[in-house]
């Protein structure tokens, strides 16, 4: 589902904002815009795999608040190439 181009630049900017920062203070910032539909998380994968190379690559849901250790680190110890794809 496609959402309204000006509910989507309004919701963009401040995050364009940031990156840009960011690509400032000499940070390897790199995006990709999804227009004209917005794609899900696999989507988003999926157009982002020329940037990501060879390696794992580890989603989660920034919603939620995580306590104790760093989970990314949990999820790479715990990968198993030859049992996960």
């Amino acid at each position: 589902m496609a959402e309204n181009s000006d509910s989507t630049e309004k919701t963009l900017e401040p995050t364009e904002k940031k990156l840009k920062d960011a690509r400032k203070k000499g940070r390897d910032v790199q995006t990709i815009v999804e227009q004209p539909d917005i794609l899900e998380t696999g989507g988003g994968l999926r157009n982002a795999l020329p940037l990501l190379g060879d390696g794992p690559v580890f989603t989660m849901n920034t919603d939620a608040i995580w306590a104790g250790p760093n989970p990314l680190s949990l999820l790479a110890d715990a990968w198993d190439p030859d049992r996960m794809d």
